[in-house]
């Protein structure tokens, strides 16, 4: 039973915009037990890999069954031995050891990775560290699948705390959002909590905590975090969030593709429960023309940079993707040429003429941090996360790097031979450092470049992609499993290096979900990023290596209380049958306002579904 359950309706102000969820529920995704016998240490520390392996069973039973096999029975005993292989080769793919725990990094990319051998492209992953703003926890609970880290802060004399290891858990409710929507109560499956049976899955569980804000002097730096206040309450260690790990359906924007002011969202891999539908709005400045299209490297905001091509007056305007609210980051201005970046950091990047700024788009305001000159138009850019750079071609024919800070990094000319010839782009390979992709629209080859070597600037032509004659690449974008894709004439065309057994080449791909789609001149797709800083994140006392009993008593699932009020009564029998009328006979899952009609998960809505469902109706919940 899988369900995104809003059970009160009242108003909550998030960024200006008017959310209607006073209580946000997951239904159907697992409480798998980390510790069990087969796992290295028992599992003791496999609550990362854990966490993902809930994710990965929530989306097998809601749409996506080759993520895990799915749909199954996960609480039944007949598939514990099943899960433990998937947790397995998950704290393999996140390098997690049995004695230390995992490092962020390594989750990070070990997702990454298997989505890459597996899934291709078909799910990304947004990570922070850090403090996390209000708005990102709740656009995280209903568009994607939401994993949160708590580390373990002991202090350290002085009023001074510091992060001593932490635990990760699977976010599957928010309560008290009207209330107080920047300190709801969590709902968590917790992996550690268990009844411990090494052998035996428990019963699926969840357990709550309220949140509050709090500052703190962690390790001489002042900083603010979430304190899930219900936990430890007798430690004098507090539990303080301090990561978030989304996982997202993929998303493709793009604008412009009837209309001037068209804004297109494309979220092709559906997942039920979740907020992902196709959308299209009119973006604000119905007169202007969308002419760059962003994505938040959190994935809860999409940005649409419009020009008046009469004036040459520009407007940047963001989307809340949650509830589709539009609103201005940079008012008016006049520039003859302008182009915008975004940093894994959240933070903008905005050329015009002769100027390159860096704004902070994570706290609401959008404070200016650092500006320099370009030493030429620029044609395009974009944010290198491999190397924390901006790379930048431009109209006289020169290939710029700027450091993060906007300090020059380099300014050398492109390589002979390589020409812009109308719209140009560049994108850093996210595969390989110090490589990059240049194509422009009035030509139908593509260079790849690369550095003579790793402490020479200078770059030169290591390949060339010839794509078929009348090929017109535009707004080049690669996928965290490097493919290209670009607008074409009108399409999005989706390119992969494949190996055809007698020799590899790049070829259309034809397992892509977004290939084909209609798209204006720019277009985005959604990438796997975070905000990790080497030195800081990697250290030991940031892994997710230990958990302590947080003195919380888990309630065990009460599979027919579809809105987790507490109660199995007349709200939920109408819940069911309103979605059950909906979907007979149809596959599922399928539901209306988030009810899975497929009450039994076999794929199919029919009376064997609603025979279940009046059944555990009819005994309530002990």
């Amino acid at each position: 039973m899988n369900k995104l359950a809003c059970t009160a309706i009242a108003l909550a102000t998030l960024s200006g915009a008017a959310h209607a969820q006073c209580t946000i529920n997951r239904y159907g995704v697992p409480d798998f037990d980390q510790r069990r016998s087969g796992v290295p240490n028992n599992g003791g520390m496999y609550c990362v890999p854990t966490s993902f392996t809930n994710i990965r069973g929530y989306i097998a039973n809601n749409g996506y069954g080759n993520i895990m096999s799915g749909p199954r029975n996960w609480q039944s005993q007949t598939n514990y031995n099943y899960v433990t292989a998937r947790i397995n080769a998950m704290g393999t793919y996140m390098s997690t050891s049995g004695v230390n725990g995992t490092k962020s990094n390594n989750a990070f990319n070990g997702w990454n990775d298997f989505i890459d051998d597996w899934h291709d492209d078909k799910f990304t992953l947004s990570s922070w560290s850090g403090y996390v703003p209000p708005a990102w926890i709740f656009l995280g609970m209903i568009g994607g699948m939401t994993n949160i880290c708590y580390g373990y802060y002991k202090p350290q004399g002085g009023g001074v705390y510091d992060r001593d290891g932490g635990h990760c858990v699977t976010l599957v409710g928010l309560k008290g959002l009207c209330s107080n929507f920047s300190e709801p109560t969590f709902r968590i499956r917790n992996p550690a909590a268990d009844d411990g049976d090494l052998s035996v899955q428990s019963v699926f569980s969840t357990e709550e905590t309220r949140t509050a804000i709090q500052g703190f002097n962690l390790n001489g730096s002042w900083v603010n975090r979430h304190r899930m206040v219900d936990f430890g309450v007798d430690s004098s260690t507090r539990r303080y969030l301090d990561q978030l790990w989304v996982v997202w359906p993929q998303v493709c924007l793009t604008g412009k593709v009837t209309f001037g002011s068209d804004f297109h969202i494309y979220k092709p891999v559906k997942v039920f429960g979740l907020n992902n539908e196709n959308s299209s709005s009119q973006s604000p400045s119905p007169g202007m023309e969308i002419l760059q299209v962003a994505l938040h490297p959190m994935g809860v905001e999409a940005y649409a940079l419009k020009i008046n091509p009469a004036t040459n007056q520009h407007r940047l305007y963001k989307q809340d993707l949650a509830t589709g609210v539009w609103s201005t980051v940079l008012p008016s201005f006049t520039a003859e040429r302008v182009n915008i970046a975004v940093s894994r950091f959240g933070h903008l990047f905005v050329h015009a003429d002769g100027s390159v700024k860096k704004y902070d788009l994570n706290h609401g305001s959008y404070p200016l941090l650092a500006q320099n000159t370009a030493p030429g138009p620029i044609v395009d850019m974009e944010y290198d996360d491999k190397k924390d750079e901006i790379v930048a071609i431009t109209t006289n024919g020169r290939f710029v790097r700027f450091n993060n800070d906007l300090t020059p990094r380099a300014n050398q000319p492109l390589p002979t031979g390589v020409a812009i010839l109308g719209d140009g782009s560049v994108f850093p390979d996210p595969t390989t450092p110090d490589r990059w992709y240049i194509c422009s629209s009035g030509s139908p080859t593509m260079y790849r470049v690369i550095t003579d070597s790793p402490t020479v600037d200078r770059i030169h032509v290591d390949s060339l992609i010839t794509f078929p004659a009348g090929t017109e690449p535009r707004s080049l974008v690669m996928t965290d499993s490097g493919h290209l894709v670009f607008s074409d004439r009108g399409v999005i065309a989706d390119w992969k290096f494949t190996n055809f057994g007698t020799h590899a080449a790049w070829a259309p791909d034809p397992s892509s979900a977004i290939a084909g789609l209609p798209a204006g001149r720019s277009i985005e797709v959604s990438r796997s990023r975070n905000n990790f800083v080497a030195g800081v994140h990697d250290q030991p006392k940031w892994q997710n290596d230990s958990y302590q009993d947080e003195g919380v008593v888990p309630v065990p699932d009460c599979n027919p209380d579809l809105n987790v009020d507490g109660q199995v009564d007349i709200l939920d029998f109408l819940a069911f049958f309103d979605s059950f009328g909906q979907c007979q006979l149809e596959p599922g899952p399928c539901g209306a306002a988030g009810v899975n009609a497929d009450y039994n998960t076999d794929g199919l809505v029919d009376i064997l579904d609603m025979l279940d469902f009046v059944d555990d109706f009819s005994y309530g919940c002990v």
